[in-house]
């Protein structure tokens, strides 16, 4: 994870982060980079002994841990971690 998270500029200590609300179940956590806000990662951090459903606003999304990618819509498994590149759709 240290290797993923140095090869990405959202995690740059100068960047921006957000924290979002996904309800209860969920942490996340919205960091960008801070060059032109170029690339964005959500941190989401299922806090749960149940599986946590979410819906994202981006057509794409990459998760750099598992390298799979989503769309729209998945469940996070119980006290699952993933750490999602986000791509809009154009």
């Amino acid at each position: 994870m240290l290797k993923l998270r140095a090869a990405s500029a959202a995690f740059h200590p100068h960047g921006t982060q957000q924290v979002l609300d996904f309800g209860n179940s969920a942490f996340a956590l919205l960091r960008i980079s801070p060059d032109d806000g170029g690339e964005r990662v959500l941190c989401l951090h299922n806090v749960s002994p149940r599986p946590c459903a979410v819906i994202l606003n981006f057509e794409i999304a990459h998760d750099l841990i598992s390298n799979l990618k989503f769309k729209n819509h998945f469940t996070l498994s119980p006290y699952q971690i993933t750490w999602l590149k986000l791509y809009d759709s154009h």
